[in-house]
């Protein structure tokens, strides 16, 4: 069976509108009765620290307190806040 993360980054890998679906599959899956969280967050949290390596789905980290750079706790690939802006903007104007 495949996990969250793996699920989700399959869906990004179809398209950004898979990877909403999927996201709101997993939030009512796991509802317990609670306010669920806007799915619009938790991709952009899940698409900010998930390694987006393939294959990798390990966590990205700061590298110091105050950094803007992120580690991958896995495969050790970096990314920058300016690397992801980028990226989330190319996948947002398509």
């Amino acid at each position: 069976m495949w996990s969250f993360e793996q699920q989700l980054g399959k869906a990004e890998a179809e398209g950004t509108e898979a990877a909403r679906s999927a996201v709101a599959a997993a939030l009512a899956a796991h509802s317990d009765g609670r306010e669920a969280a806007d799915p619009t967050y938790l991709q952009l949290f899940l698409l900010k620290y998930v390694c987006s390596e393939p294959d990798c789905f390990g966590t990205l980290v700061p590298l110091a307190p105050d950094a803007t750079t992120h580690a991958c706790n896995l495969c050790g690939a970096q990314r920058t806040d300016a690397e992801f802006m980028a990226e989330l903007e190319s996948s947002m104007a398509t």
